[in-house]
Formats: structure tokens, sequence, C-alpha cells
């Protein structure tokens, strides 16, 4: 989706390749390349970790508008890993599991998305009372 560059020497500028007949990049576009790099992402980490089974199905979810916590393990009680701002749009989950000492449900974070729109790991585990929304893709 960048554009393509060439550097003339002998003028000492950069020029912008131009593809006729071709459309301009999306939003719409934007999105399928950043789920599809996501995709990609999880099946690699499901490769080298040698876990078996069918592929799983990225959920997106929406946090609540407040400081919300992200747990080591499916538990309060764990280690705070990281606190996700209000702002903090996309989060990618891949499971959901019961809690290890409550019977609250936990969702197990893949990778987010930051301000400058970037795709962070982040394992861990947000509790089922910070979620808001599901978001099917």
């Amino acid at each position: 989706m960048k554009p393509r560059l060439y550097y003339y020497v002998e003028s000492g500028e950069w020029v912008e390749k131009q593809d006729l007949g071709g459309q301009e990049p999306s939003q719409e576009d934007a999105g399928y390349c950043l789920r599809t790099t996501v995709e990609i992402l999880l099946t690699l980490q499901r490769h080298r970790r040698g876990v078996r089974g069918s592929k799983s199905e990225l959920v997106t979810v929406e946090i609540a508008p407040r400081l919300v916590r992200v747990y080591e393990k499916a538990s309060r009680n764990s280690t705070v890993v990281l606190e996700l701002e209000p702002g903090c749009r996309e989060i990618y989950v891949d499971c959901r599991v019961r809690g290890l000492d409550d019977d609250k449900k936990y969702y197990r974070i893949c990778i987010r998305v930051d301000r400058d729109e970037n795709l962070v790991p982040c394992p861990g585990y947000l509790c089922e009372d910070d979620v808001q929304m599901l978001n099917h893709d």
C-alpha cells in the first residue's frame, strides 16, 4: 500500500511511480490488510508453538470506557501486565476461558492496535466485566 519511489541520482530527487488505471487505497483496504496481517501472525504463532487443531476465529473486542487491566492469567489476582486506556480501539482475542479463582469469563488477548495503528503483541487476559462488545470479523 506504500507508493513506489525511485531516486534520481543526477537530480537528487525522489519520484513516485503512478499506476494508471489502478484504484486508490481505501479505509476498507486498510481494514482488510490489518485483519489479514493479524491472521498471518496468529497462524505463525500457533505454528511456532506446535499447537494442533482448527484455526481459531479472530474476534475484536471493545473495552469499557475506563482504564482496563490486562492480567497475566485468567484471574484478577494475577499480575497486571498492562493497563489499556479508554482510547484503545482494536483488541483481538482468540478464546474465552473460565477464571482460575472465580466464575467470571476471561478473554485471551493476542494482539492490539496502538495509537499509531501499529500491531502490538499483547499476551494476557481481559475480564468479561471490562469488555463491552464483541465484533466477529
